[in-house]
C-alpha cells in the first residue's frame, strides 16, 4: 500500500478502487459451495436504497409493496455477489425468480453469507421484514425470497 507520511493517501486509494473484490467461498444447502465477491460502494449504495424504499412502503401500510421491494433487495445483492470462478457475476436478471423460489433453508443461508461478506447489518432486513409481518398481519418473510415475494 502506498503511503503519505505513514497513511494511506491517493495512490492507496486508486490502487484500492481498481477493481478489486473480495472472494469467499460458502457451502449453501441444496446448492454446494457457491463464490462470493464483495461489492462496491455503489453497488452497497444501491441495496441500501432499495432497503429505504422496502422500509417507505412497510410504513406508507402498503404491505405487499413492501414485500416484494424487501424480496428483490435480497435477490439484487444474491445477483450482485454470486459469482463464477473468475469473479464474474454467476446470474442475471433473469434469474431473479429462482431465487425468489428457493428453499428457505438455502435462502437464508445465502442471504446471510451475502450480507456478512458485503459488510451490511443483517439486523436492517431483519427489521423490514418484521415490519412486513405486523404490516400484512401475516408470518414474517425472513426464511425465504418466496415467501417475502408472494406470487411474482
Amino acid at each position: 500500500m502506498n503511503e503519505t507520511n505513514g497513511f494511506a493517501g491517493p495512490a492507496a486509494l486508486e490502487e484500492a478502487a481498481a477493481g478489486r473484490r473480495r472472494f469467499k467461498e460458502v457451502e449453501i444447502p441444496l446448492l454446494g459451495v457457491v463464490r462470493l465477491r464483495s461489492i462496491t460502494a455503489l453497488e452497497y449504495v444501491s441495496i441500501e436504497a432499495a432497503l429505504t424504499r422496502a422500509g417507505m412502503a412497510g410504513r406508507n401500510n402498503r404491505p405487499q409493496q413492501h414485500k416484494n421491494l424487501l424480496a428483490d433487495a435480497y435477490a439484487d445483492l444474491l445477483l450482485l455477489m454470486w459469482c463464477d470462478g473468475e469473479g464474474n457475476p454467476a446470474l442475471t436478471e433473469s434469474h431473479k425468480p429462482l431465487l425468489k423460489k428457493l428453499d428457505s433453508a438455502t435462502s437464508q443461508a445465502l442471504a446471510s453469507a451475502c450480507l456478512k461478506h458485503a459488510g451490511l447489518d443483517e439486523d436492517d432486513f431483519e427489521e423490514l421484514a418484521k415490519n412486513s409481518a405486523r404490516a400484512t398481519g401475516g408470518d414474517s418473510p425472513t426464511g425465504s425470497l418466496a415467501t417475502s415475494a408472494g406470487s411474482t
